[in-house]
């Protein structure tokens, strides 16, 4: 998958480039195509479905990784086993790695640093965290699963407990915090991130505590029981299932507001306009907070004494908070728009000013009209007019009670599309 990824940043996107350049006219066809809400949201639905089926179509077989693929992987081995790992150093930043040991099928669990959040939601009995009995254990690692078998082995497994927290506590003493140790699909993952001062010696140092690392992920992989005897069938809770269609539902919504949002500043969307730019705005945010509320109560019932409640609720509250919100505010805009079937009606302004907004990377154009105030329009529009000047527009009263700018024209004659 990275190396296709690769693939796409240097030979598709140039290429990409070279089609707006050479073909602005069917470029802006396909922007049109995208700003249509009925061929955009179809098109973004069957990515999402697309998505989930390539997800979980082979989610009962072992899935043999390539790490070949990967062009990022760096190779190692210790105890005679292979493990692979990726780095990234930013000065800024800072630095991080991500480490990947093969192990056995029939786990998916998640264990990382509890937060107060958690902590919180366990002691008023909203979230069900499987204790080990092992209180400094319990103090430091939460455990994503619901896992009963898991949880068994980690009572029971005092070696095992502690091959966990000293991968844990070993990195936090070298300023290295781990963000998760995940078995998934068949493999252990583990994410630490570094944000101390980057110098040389970094990247030596990402490779020894990545071998250190490996050699305590091989040693838990140990102390877990083969769950599954015959064909690996991987095992897949209800709830880590339920967490990965939300996060896709949300982050479809997100990129359907972003793309909207997008498409409404460039030049070529213009119109239509509405003539309240915030008009939807506080109605957005109403419904908002009815999603978050009727979310939480899903969030309340379905993942009830789950360990994963707390991570649903974060995901909802930021993630789909956001999607919504964008959805929303741009969803409303095109119901005035497109639903609307009043009639067309005229209406003159005067140009009372005009500037210009400059930006690191772009600038923006205004319009000042006697009634109307500012409005942002394109520079092919902005240099036809003057101050004094007088025009007429095409508006509509809205679906949803908003007046929209249908189109505007100078009365000089010279027309804006």
């Amino acid at each position: 998958m990275d190396a296709l990824l690769l693939f796409a940043l240097i030979v598709f996107m140039p290429l990409v480039l070279l089609f707006i350049f050479i073909f602005p006219e069917q470029f802006t066809e396909l922007l049109i195509f995208f700003y249509n809400p009925d061929t955009r949201v179809a098109f973004i639905a069957a990515v999402l479905l697309l998505y989930l089926w390539l997800k979980y179509r082979k989610k009962h077989k072992k899935k043999k990784y390539d790490y070949l693929e990967d062009l990022s992987l760096i190779e190692g081995h210790v105890n005679g086993e292979f493990y692979h790992y990726r780095s990234l150093i930013d000065a800024k930043k800072g630095a991080n790695f991500t480490l990947f040991v093969d192990g056995k099928c029939g786990y998916d669990f998640m264990l990382k640093f509890e937060n107060g959040f958690e902590k919180f939601l366990k002691k008023i009995s909203l979230a069900y965290e499987c204790q080990s009995g092992d209180r400094r254990f319990d103090d430091t690692i939460y455990i994503l699963s619901d896992d009963e078998v898991l949880c068994q082995d980690l009572q029971e497994d005092a070696v095992l407990r502690e091959a966990i927290f000293e991968l844990f506590w070993s990195l936090k003493e070298k300023n290295y915090r781990v963000k998760f140790l995940r078995y998934y699909d068949g493999r252990l993952i583990m994410l630490a991130d570094y944000k101390g001062e980057i110098d040389d010696s970094t990247y030596k140092e990402i490779e020894t505590l990545s071998k250190q690392s490996a050699s305590l992920m091989q040693k838990i992989i140990e102390r877990l029981p083969n769950k599954v005897k015959k064909d690996e069938i991987i095992y897949r809770e209800r709830t880590s299932w339920a967490i990965n269609v939300i996060t896709a539902l949300f982050v479809a919504l997100l990129l359907n507001g972003l793309i909207k949002l997008w498409l409404d500043m460039l030049d070529s969307f213009f119109l239509p306009r509405l003539v309240e730019k915030y008009a939807f705005f506080v109605p957005s945010i109403e419904i908002v907070a009815l999603f978050l509320a009727l979310y939480s109560l899903f969030s309340f019932f379905y993942f009830y004494k789950s360990s994963r409640l707390a991570l649903a609720l974060f995901i909802g509250f930021t993630l789909g908070g956001f999607g919504v919100f964008l959805s929303v505010i741009t969803g409303l805009k095109e119901i005035n728009l497109y639903l609307d079937d009043s009639k067309t009606y005229k209406r003159v302004e005067r140009v009372v000013g005009k500037h210009l907004r400059r930006g690191r990377r772009s600038s923006v154009w205004y319009v000042d009209f006697s009634k109307l105030g500012e409005i942002r329009v394109p520079p092919s529009f902005y240099h036809k007019v003057d101050k004094g000047d007088w025009v007429w527009m095409e508006m509509k009263k809205g679906y949803l009670g908003v007046p929209w700018i249908y189109n505007i024209k100078n009365l000089k004659g010279e027309e804006n599309d």
